[in-house]
């Protein structure tokens, strides 16, 4: 057998030994080769570094502790199990995100500040007369919305007793733990910018009736009342110049849930419906430490990849390091960091109703 296909039953028979479901991850093949080599319930820890010493040649007559600590520090012992805990670390966000669709996601380079000119800025065109030259771009960054990615982390230590005691818990709780943690601290900075309503660069509040024409209240969930934003949000104009913000999604919180989804049903072109509990019961921002308050009856039209951004540096999804544990102490330890950060970068196709 091939090593790539020895590391892909190692894989998928220590995913069976921590009660995960190997098939999403490593396929049907590759599930029943592990069942077949190990059985239902997995490969044991012990078993599987045996097994990783045996594909590096380095066996070398240790005792069952020390096969482990020398499977854990190889590089293809860590690959192994490292992917073990990060499968389970990134598990929550293979679930139903409910910040998906009507949030834009995009990449940054590092932690300063980040710079969103308004569309208007960019998108306008002039005429150009022929034999004449087009008119350079003037960008006014006085205009501009900013904001920055932070560095979150938190650290787990596995000590080698407890791999040598079959303890797969060990490995699996916390990172299953922080992958929770890390999917809640995205969805806290994304709804903490709805719910703070901060002003932006023009010094008007993200939902303003006056100056952004993007609140309406008075205007609790109705039929009546979701199609007059609906056009609302359509018919909006900037300089005197359509925006073609359509609305996509219609985001509420959880009391509001089954009525949204009734009102949608009836619809020829229907939203997509998101709710997340923070729209209620209000959060805590990640960054600043200020609790905002929700509403059970406020809900918001997007339109797809709206003004509201998360940034996030190298990956979307938190980042798993692991290195072993040295200096008196022996096991391995797993660094878990999610570089992000989330604003309003300007409010074209976002629109806030209140009853």
């Amino acid at each position: 057998m091939r090593t790539v296909d020895i590391v892909a039953e190692l894989k998928a028979g220590l995913f069976l030994r921590a009660n995960i479901d190997p098939v999403p991850v490593f396929g049907a093949t590759n599930a029943q080769r592990a069942e077949d080599a190990f059985g239902a319930a997995g490969c044991s820890i012990l078993e599987a570094s045996k097994r990783i010493l045996d594909i590096c040649g380095d066996r070398r007559g240790q005792d069952h502790l020390g096969m482990i600590e020398s499977a854990f520090s190889g590089a293809t012992g860590d690959a192994i199990f490292s992917g073990l805990v990060n499968s389970v670390l990134l598990e929550p966000f293979r679930a139903t995100d409910s910040t998906t669709g009507w949030v834009h996601q995009q990449e940054v380079t590092n932690f300063k500040s980040n710079r969103r000119l308004r569309s208007k800025r960019v998108e306008e065109l002039a005429l150009l007369p022929r034999g004449q030259t087009a008119e350079h771009l003037q960008p006014d960054f006085a205009d501009a919305e900013s904001y920055f990615a932070h560095r979150f982390a938190r650290q787990f230590n596995v000590d080698a007793r407890d791999l040598l005691d079959e303890d797969v818990d060990a490995l699996v709780v916390p990172a299953r733990l922080f992958g929770n943690a890390a999917l809640s601290l995205k969805k806290d900075l994304i709804y903490s910018r709805l719910l703070a309503n901060d002003d932006l660069s023009d010094a008007a509040a993200l939902f303003n009736a006056a100056s952004h024409n993007n609140l309406n209240t008075g205007a609790a969930l109705s039929e009546a009342n979701l199609d007059a934003g609906i056009a609302a949000m359509e018919n909006l104009q900037e300089n005197d110049l359509p925006v073609d913000a359509i609305a996509k999604f219609l985001v509420v919180p959880p009391e509001l849930a089954g009525l949204a989804r009734r009102l949608n049903r009836n619809m020829n072109n229907p939203l997509t419906v998101r709710t997340d509990t923070r729209l209620v019961n209000g959060l805590v921002d990640p960054v600043t430490g200020t609790t905002y308050a929700g509403s059970a009856t406020s809900w918001y039209l997007s339109a797809t990849n709206g003004p509201i951004e998360f940034g996030f540096r190298e990956s979307s999804r938190p980042t798993l390091r692991s290195r072993p544990l040295t200096q008196g102490k022996w096991g391995i330890s797993y660094d878990v960091i999610f570089d992000v950060g989330a604003a309003a970068v300007g409010h074209l196709g976002l629109q806030k109703n209140e009853a």
